[in-house]
């Protein structure tokens, strides 16, 4: 049931039209040499299961970061053995798997803090207002005694999954 027909190479395109065909894709392949970056973080949100080796690279452990927020661990391989029976056992649509794992990816992107970003811009907002208060205060005196700024984390309540 996995056929060269089913696989895609399509051009570049604007934000808008990547973001609505990223949605029509059966599964996406995270390549273990040039990881994902923002394009996983787009992929994953149209609800597009991806398959990813986890690596010790910064974009690989942001993948696998955004996997397990997701709450899909399933879909982070170890070598290209689980990588490639992962394609194929994703890749056999009368199994149902790759349905489910898209049904679970669009019920956590709702729930989970990794796509809400206005809580992002409030935290970032929240700490830069902090580090500028504290600023002034060094520089005019007030502050001379100031103390680390190491306890700066909003403290905005974080849900648990």
């Amino acid at each position: 049931s996995f056929c060269r027909e089913r696989i895609k190479f399509i051009p570049r395109a604007v934000i808008a039209d990547h973001l609505r065909r990223a949605a029509l894709c059966d599964i996406a392949l995270d390549t273990p040499n040039y990881n994902h970056g923002a394009t996983g973080a787009d992929t994953l949100y149209a609800g597009v299961p991806t398959i990813h080796m986890a690596s010790n690279k910064m974009v690989g452990r942001m993948m696998t970061s955004m996997l397990k927020a997701l709450r899909v661990p399933e879909l982070i391989v170890q070598d290209y053995n689980e990588y490639l029976q992962m394609i194929l056992k994703l890749g056999d649509l009368k199994n149902g798997k790759l349905r489910r794992l898209r049904t679970k990816l669009l019920r956590y992107i709702v729930w989970t803090p990794l796509y809400d970003v206005r809580a992002w811009v409030n935290d970032f907002d929240q700490v830069a207002r902090v580090l500028w208060d504290h600023h002034l205060a060094q520089h005019s005196g007030e502050d001379e005694d100031a103390t680390p700024l190491s306890h700066i984390i909003p403290n905005r309540p974080r849900h648990t999954y």
